[in-house]
């Protein structure tokens, strides 16, 4: 669990991780994408 929301990665932080997998997509659902992230959220 982040202990700061906020230091969750930007896009381009995720860019070459995407790459070294091969991932095309990366997608965020539920309470991540809606913003309202808390500590009880399962990301």
């Amino acid at each position: 669990m982040l202990e700061n929301f906020a230091d969750f990665p930007s896009v381009e932080q995720l860019k070459p991780l995407a790459k070294n997998f091969g991932l095309r997509l990366i997608v965020l659902f539920g309470s991540t994408a809606r913003g309202v992230m808390n500590r009880e959220s399962d990301i």
